[in-house]
C-alpha cells in the first residue's frame, strides 16, 4: 500500500473484506494503487477457493480511523501478501504496513508482477520481502500456475497459523485494555494457548512479542485463583471440627442434667443410653476425621497440581526466553549475513565499474570511461572509510589507476549535443565566452563555454558550411550553398549577402582588421568581399577545389589550399600569387603562425608541411601515425584534415579523418595525442587563452579538450628515483645527465638538470636523502651531495670495465651495490669511498637490489639467472633458475619475504626468499618485461614492459588488477613513491616523433583523483542532455 486507502485517494491500496468487529481473516493484500487490476483479479481468484480476503477498495468503515483499520486488518489476517511493482516497492505506506506485520510476526508472501533489475530498484525493496521466496505473476501463463504455489503457501500449517492469529487478537486486546485481567485466557483456552506456544518453536511464523507475555499471564492469574480457592476449604473444615466438639458437648451436659432428675430407677438404661452415645460419638469422630483426611489429600494434591502448572509455566517461559535469544541471534546472523551479501554486491559492481570504465577507455570513450571510475571511486570511499584490508587496497588501486588512465589518456571534458547532422564547422568568439557551430542539418548553435545551449539559429534552404567569428567578437559570418550571413553576437540576422560563387562555399574568414570576409569554394576560386556585399577581388588559378582559407596576421596575405596539391600565397592587395606551395596528394588545410614567417599545410599523406612565407622553401615535414599502444598498427594512413597554430607558435594542432587530434611540438617535430573522437572531425578552433580546444565533425557533436601539459622529457629514459620524503624525483637516459623534479604540481620541465654526456641507466636516492647515486656508460659511481649544491664525486678504487646498468644503497645508507655489464656486483662502502668486494656472475649483470634488512643481495643478469648473496661475507646464498630468458630486474617486497624479477621472457615472478620455492609466474605483457616495483604496502606490484604498458598485479594471487596505457614505446623503469600516493614511469622515445612524455607520474591518492574527475566532469554532467540523472549526481556532494 502507499499514499491512500480508500477509493478517493490518491496512491496505492490494501485489500478488504469488511471491518465490523476483529474478524480474522485468511489474507491481507499489500498493494500499489497502479496495480488494481492485478489485484482485483487475484481477489477474485483466491474468494473462487473460498479464501476471505481483506482488500481496502469499498469496506473500510467511515467512523474508523484509516491507519488503525489498516493495522486491525494485518492483525486479524493470517496472511500477509505483498505485491512487488515498481511503485510498490518505493510506497511510504505499502513500507509501513510491511513493518505492522513484521513486528507482529505474520506470515508474508511476497507476489512479483513487476520484478525490479534496475540496482537501484534491488536496495529500494524492503529487507523482510527480499529474503523470502516469491512468486512471481508476471505474465498470464504464470498467474494459474502459480496461484496454487499462492494457496499452498497460505495453507501451510493453516492451523498452527489461525491459532497465531486467534491468541494474538486476543493478547492486543488485553494489551490495549491497560492488561486488563478480565481479558486473560482460562481453563480450556488456556491449555490450548499454552500447547500452542510450546510447539511454536522453529514454526512459521514465529511466536509474536506479545503471545508469551500474554500467556504466562494468564497461567498466573488462573494459579493465584486456585490458591485462594483452596485457602477457603481449610478454614471451613478447622470450623466445621469445632462446631462438632461443641455439639457433642452441649448434649452431654444436657444428657447429665435429665440423668439426675430421673429417678434412680432408671440408672440402667441411664447407663445403656451413655454407652451408645459413646459409641456414637466415636463413629463421629471417625467419620469427621476421614473427612479432614480426605480434605487434607486433596489440598495436597492441589497444591502438587499448582506446582506442576508453575513448573511448566517456567518451562515455557524459560523455553519461550531460549526461542527468543534463538531467534534474536539467528536475526543478528541473517543480518550479518545480509550485509556481507551486501558488501560482496557491492565490490562486485565496484569490478563491474572498473571493467566497464577499461573498455571505454579502450573504445576512445573518454569521458564515460572518466564517470564510470569515478563512480567506482565513489563507491568503495562510501564503504570503506577506515584502513583498507589486503582485498579493499588492491580494489583501491585498482580504482585509481583507472581513474588516473582516463584523466592523462584523454584531455575531453565536455560534448555539446544538439545538432542532428555533422558538424562542418565551430569558431570560438575572441574573448573565449561563446562558441558558435555550424551544421549540415542546417541550424546555428550558440554555446557558452560550459556548454549550455544559448540559441538556435535555423537557415532552412541548405547546410552550413563554415562559420568564422570576426576579430572583434562582436558578429559573426556564416556560409550556406553559395550564400554568406552576417549575424551579431547574439543571434540577430544584420545582413545576407548572395555571392557569385559557381559552386559551394567550402571556408570563410575575417581579415585580421575586420574589413574584409574571403569565401572559399569548389569552383576553384577565392573572393575577397567588404562587410556591405561589394565584391573587392577574385582569386583565381587553383585547378581543383578550395578547402581552406587563412589570413596572414598582418592581412597583407591569404593562404588557400586545394585539392589540386597545392598551396597559393596571394597577395591581398592586388591579387597576385606570391608563391605556390606544391604537397604530395590533395591539401586540406592551411594556417599561418602568429608571428606570419611560416605557413604549415596538411593534406591526404598524412603529413604536415611547414613553408617560409618569403621565399616558399619547405622549413620541415612533420608526420607520425598515432597508435594507442607502442608497436600497434590499429590507425591505418589518414589525412590532415584541420591545422592551427598555438598562440606562441611553438606548437601546432592537427585533426585527422580519422577522429584523432594531435599536438605537435614544432622545435623537435614530435607529436601528443590528445584522444580521439572516432569520426572525421571537420573543424577545429583554438580559444584565445589556449587552454580548451574546440572540434567538430561526423558525429553530430562539438568536443572540448584540455590543452594542458604534463611533464616532457625529449630523451629516451632509462632510470627514475625517489627521494626518501617523495618530494622530489629523479630521471636519466641517454644524453642528458639527471633531471630533478618536483612531485607536486604541474611542472613541465625539470627544477634542475645535472650535468652529463653519457647515458645513464642507475639511479638511487640514499636513505637519508643526502645523496644521489648515479651510474652509466661512464663505468663511474657518482655521488651527488645535495646538501652541498649537488657537488659529485665518483668512487675511487677499482672501477667496472663496463656500463654500470643498476645502483642499490643499503638500507643504513652505509653500503652501495653497482651492477655492470662486466659480468660482476661491486660493493662499495660510502663513508670511506673504498670498494669492499666484488660478486661475479656469468654474463651481463642488470640489475641489484638490497633486501629491507640489508643481510641479503640480489641480483640478476643475462645468464638468466637470479643470484641471492648474503652482504656481511659476499656467501652466494642462492641461484634462483626458471626464467628462459635475461633476468632484467629484482626487487624485495616491503617485508622481505618476497622477490619479484622481471624478464624479457615476457613474464614476472615471484619468489619465497625463505627457501626460494617459485610462488607465481605472471603472464600478460605483449614484451619484454623491465622493471618491476613493490607497493610501500606490498599488497600490489607494478610492471613495466617494452609494450609500452605499465601492469598492476595483486600479490597475493598474481592477478592483474590494471593497465596503464601512455607511453609510445619501452617502459624501462617503473617506481612507487614512499607514500604509495604515485607511480612513476619512464620510457624510451618513440621513433614515430610522438611527444607523449617519456616521464609519467601516475596519482594513486583515490580522493584527489576523484576530486580531480569530477571537476573534469563538472560541465559535461551540468550541461549534457544525455547523461542520466543517477550519473548527474556521482559529483554532488
Amino acid at each position: 500500500m502507499s499514499q491512500a486507502t480508500s477509493v478517493t485517494g490518491a496512491g496505492a491500496h490494501s485489500a478488504s473484506t469488511p471491518n465490523q468487529g476483529k474478524l480474522s481473516h485468511d489474507i491481507f493484500i499489500s498493494y500499489s494503487r497502479r496495480d488494481s487490476n492485478f489485484v482485483r483479479k487475484l481477489y477474485g481468484a483466491l474468494c473462487e477457493l473460498n479464501h476471505s480476503v481483506w482488500v481496502d477498495w469499498q469496506e473500510i468503515l467511515p467512523a474508523e480511523e484509516w491507519w488503525k483499520a489498516i493495522e486491525s486488518a494485518i492483525e486479524s489476517a493470517n496472511t500477509f501478501v505483498f505485491v512487488i511493482s515498481l511503485t510498490s516497492i518505493r510506497s511510504d505506506i505499502c513500507r509501513r504496513e510491511i513493518e505492522h506485520a513484521i513486528h507482529h510476526n505474520k506470515r508474508l508472501i511476497p507476489v512479483v508482477l513487476h520484478e525490479p533489475v534496475e540496482p537501484q530498484d534491488r536496495e529500494a525493496i524492503h529487507t523482510a520481502v527480499s529474503v523470502h521466496n516469491w512468486i512471481f505473476f508476471r505474465q498470464e501463463e504464470e498467474f494459474a500456475r502459480n496461484l496454487q504455489r499462492l494457496v499452498q503457501a497460505v495453507n501451510t500449517d493453516l492451523k498452527y497459523v489461525r491459532a497465531h492469529t486467534r491468541f494474538l487478537m486476543r493478547a492486543l486486546e488485553w494489551d490495549r485494555a491497560g492488561r486488563d485481567r478480565s481479558f486473560l485466557l482460562r481453563g480450556k483456552d488456556l491449555k490450548a494457548a499454552e500447547e500452542w506456544l510450546a510447539q511454536g518453536t522453529g514454526q512459521q511464523p514465529p511466536v509474536a512479542p506479545l503471545h508469551t507475555p500474554y500467556i504466562i499471564s494468564s497461567r498466573r492469574a488462573q494459579t493465584q485463583q486456585q490458591r485462594l480457592t483452596l485457602g477457603a476449604v481449610c478454614i471451613a473444615l478447622v470450623g466445621l471440627t469445632v462446631l462438632a466438639a461443641v455439639a457433642v458437648a452441649q448434649k452431654q451436659t444436657a444428657d447429665e442434667q435429665r440423668q439426675e432428675a430421673l429417678n434412680q430407677r432408671q440408672e440402667a438404661i441411664t447407663q445403656r443410653q451413655r454407652a451408645e452415645r459413646q459409641r456414637e460419638r466415636a463413629e463421629q469422630g471417625e467419620r469427621t476425621a476421614e473427612e479432614a483426611k480426605r480434605t487434607a489429600e486433596a489440598a495436597q494434591k492441589a497444591e502438587a497440581e499448582r506446582r506442576k502448572e508453575a513448573e511448566a509455566a517456567r518451562t515455557a517461559e524459560a523455553a519461550q526466553r531460549a526461542r527468543a535469544e534463538a531467534a534474536q541471534k539467528a536475526e543478528a546472523e541473517r543480518r550479518r549475513e545480509a550485509e556481507v551479501a551486501r558488501q560482496e554486491a557491492q565490490q562486485r559492481l565496484i569490478q563491474a565499474f572498473v571493467s566497464e570504465s577499461e573498455a571505454r577507455f579502450l573504445a576512445d570513450e573518454g569521458l564515460e570511461s572518466l564517470i564510470t571510475a569515478v563512480k567506482a571511486g565513489q563507491l568503495f570511499r562510501s564503504l570503506h572509510s577506515g584502513k583498507a584490508t589486503t582485498g579493499q587496497a588492491t580494489t583501491q588501486t585498482q580504482i585509481a589507476a583507472s581513474l588516473q588512465q582516463s584523466l592523462y589518456a584523454s584531455q575531453e571534458r565536455n560534448r555539446l549535443v544538439g545538432h542532428s547532422d555533422k558538424v562542418t564547422s565551430v569558431s570560438f568568439s575572441p574573448d573565449g565566452q561563446i562558441l558558435v557551430s555550424g551544421s549540415a542539418d542546417r541550424t546555428l548553435k550558440l554555446w557558452r563555454l560550459d556548454g549550455r545551449l544559448l540559441r538556435t539559429l535555423d537557415e532552412p534552404q541548405t547546410r552550413i558550411s563554415s562559420v568564422v567569428f570576426s576579430p572583434d567578437g562582436q558578429v559573426f559570418a556564416s556560409s550556406t550553398d553559395r550564400v554568406l550571413k552576417v549575424w551579431s553576437r547574439d543571434g540577430r540576422l544584420l545582413r545576407t549577402l548572395p555571392t557569385n560563387h559557381g559552386n559551394t562555399i567550402t571556408a570563410i574568414r575575417f581579415s585580421p582588421d575586420g574589413r574584409t570576409l574571403a569565401s572559399a569554394s569548389r569552383d576553384a576560386t577565392v573572393k575577397l568581399w567588404s562587410l556591405d556585399g561589394r565584391l573587392l577581388r577574385t582569386l583565381s588559378g587553383h585547378q581543383g577545389f578550395v578547402q581552406a582559407i587563412s589570413f596572414s596576421p598582418d592581412g597583407r596575405t591569404l593562404a588557400s589550399a586545394s585539392q589540386d596539391k597545392t598551396v597559393k600565397l596571394w597577395n591581398v592587395v592586388d591579387g597576385a600569387v606570391r608563391q605556390t606551395l606544391a604537397g604530395k596528394d590533395g591539401m586540406n588545410c592551411v594556417s599561418f603562425s602568429p608571428d606570419g614567417r611560416s605557413v604549415a599545410t596538411g593534406g591526404e599523406d598524412d603529413a604536415i608541411q611547414l613553408w617560409q612565407v618569403a621565399n616558399g622553401q619547405l622549413i620541415k615535414t612533420l608526420s607520425g601515425s598515432p597508435s594507442r599502444v607502442a608497436g600497434s598498427n590499429s590507425r591505418d594512413l589518414a589525412g590532415i584534415t584541420n591545422l592551427q597554430f598555438s598562440r606562441n607558435g611553438k606548437a601546432l594542432v592537427s585533426s585527422r579523418s580519422d577522429g584523432l587530434l594531435q599536438t605537435w611540438n614544432i622545435e623537435t617535430g614530435r607529436f601528443r595525442l590528445l584522444s580521439g573522437t572516432g569520426a572525421a572531425v571537420a573543424s577545429l578552433s583554438l580559444s584565445p587563452d589556449g587552454r580548451t580546444l574546440a572540434s567538430a565533425g561526423a558525429d553530430k557533436l562539438v568536443h572540448l579538450w584540455n590543452l594542458a601539459p604534463g611533464f616532457s622529457a625529449s630523451d629516451t629514459l632509462y632510470s627514475a628515483s625517489f627521494s626518501p620524503n617523495g618530494q622530489w624525483f629523479a630521471t636519466a637516459g641517454e644524453d642528458q645527465g639527471i633531471q630533478i623534479w618536483r612531485t607536486e604540481g604541474n611542472a613541465q620541465l625539470p627544477a634542475k638538470v645535472l650535468p652529463g654526456d653519457d647515458p645513464l641507466y642507475g639511479l638511487s636516492f640514499s636513505p637519508d636523502g643526502r645523496f644521489l647515486a648515479s651510474g652509466g656508460d661512464d663505468n663511474l659511481v657518482k655521488l651527488w651531495d645535495i646538501q652541498r649544491g649537488w657537488a659529485p664525486r665518483s668512487l675511487k678504487g677499482e672501477g667496472h670495465g663496463d656500463g654500470i646498468r643498476s645502483i642499490s644503497f643499503s638500507p643504513d645508507g652505509r653500503l652501495l651495490a653497482s651492477a655492470s655489464l662486466d659480468e660482476t656486483i661491486k660493493l662499495w662502502d660510502i663513508r670511506q669511498g673504498r670498494l669492499l668486494r666484488i660478486l661475479q656472475h656469468s654474463d651481463y649483470v642488470r640489475s641489484v637490489s638490497f633486501s629491507p634488512d640489508g643481510q641479503m643481495l640480489a641480483s640478476s643478469g643475462d645468464d638468466k639467472t637470479i643470484k641471492l648473496w648474503r652482504v656481511a661475507n659476499g656467501t652466494l646464498l642462492k641461484t634462483l633458475n626458471g626464467h628462459s630468458s635475461s633476468v632484467a630486474a629484482v626487487s624485495f617486497s616491503p617485508d622481505g619475504r618476497l622477490l619479484a624479477s622481471a624478464s624479457e621472457d615476457n613474464t614476472v615472478k615471484l619468489w619465497r626468499v625463505a627457501d626460494g620455492q617459485r610462488l607465481h609466474t605472471i603472464t600478460g605483457h605483449d614484451g619484454g618485461v623491465k622493471s618491476v616495483s613493490f607497493s610501500p604496502d606490498g599488497r600490489v606490484l607494478a610492471s613495466s614492459s617494452a609494450d609500452g604498458t605499465v601492469k598492476l598485479w595483486n600479490v597475493s594471487d598474481g592477478s592483474l588488477l590494471n593497465t596503464l596505457v601512455g607511453h609510445f614505446n619501452d617502459v624501462r623503469r617503473v617506481v612507487f613513491s614512499p607514500n604509495g600516493r604515485f607511480l612513476l614511469s619512464v620510457s624510451d622515445n618513440p621513433t614515430t616523433n610522438s611527444a607523449n612524455p617519456t616521464v609519467i607520474l601516475w596519482n594513486l591518492g583515490l580522493n584527489d583523483l576523484i576530486a580531480r574527475g569530477c571537476e573534469r566532469l563538472h560541465d559535461y554532467l551540468k550541461t549534457n542532455p544525455n547523461v542520466n540523472a543517477q550519473d548527474r549526481r556521482i559529483c554532488l556532494p
